[in-house]
This record gives structure tokens, C-alpha cells and sequence, in this order.
């Protein structure tokens, strides 16, 4: 598994899992993008599976107890308490 360039959900799940502090913010930036959605696209993930990597880098700001950056193309809120599409 390599979580320094994630290619499944899971390893997803696990970047997810390491950022914090400065790190995570700047990585949410841009993550919440455009770009990284297209990306993403890109790879060959769907929807669903996109709406959960970026629910995954939302959850942890409430892990970490860190206020999530407020502009992008998602609402990091909202996904900070949504259930990923797919477990």
C-alpha cells in the first residue's frame, strides 16, 4: 500500500488518516478543486468514489479538531458529518 500516492479508496482512506495541522488545510485546498476532481476523473474513479476521498479528507478536520478551510467546490462542512457513498 502506498499512502504517499494513493490509488485505491482504501489507501485513500489512510492518506486521509496522516494529515494534520498545515498540511492537512493545504491539502484540502486542493483537493477541493476542479482540478483534482478532474484528476481524479481522470484515474477512472466515479462519483461516489470521489464524493468519498474528499469526505475522508473532511472527516479529518473533525478528527484533528481543526476548522476546515471555507472555499472550494464542495462544502467541507458538510462533508465533515456525511457517510461516505461508498463504505
Amino acid at each position: 500500500m502506498s499512502i504517499e500516492n494513493p490509488k485505491t479508496l482504501e489507501e485513500w482512506k489512510a492518506y486521509a488518516a496522516t494529515l494534520e495541522g498545515s498540511e492537512l488545510r493545504d491539502k484540502a485546498i486542493a483537493a477541493n478543486s476542479p482540478a483534482f476532481v478532474r484528476m481524479l476523473q481522470d484515474e477512472g474513479y466515479g462519483p461516489e468514489e470521489i464524493h468519498s476521498i474528499l469526505i475522508y479528507i473532511a472527516r479529518r478536520f473533525a478528527e484533528t479538531g481543526q476548522r476546515p478551510p471555507g472555499r472550494g467546490l464542495y462544502d467541507l462542512f458538510a462533508l465533515m458529518k456525511a457517510t461516505p457513498p461508498v463504505p
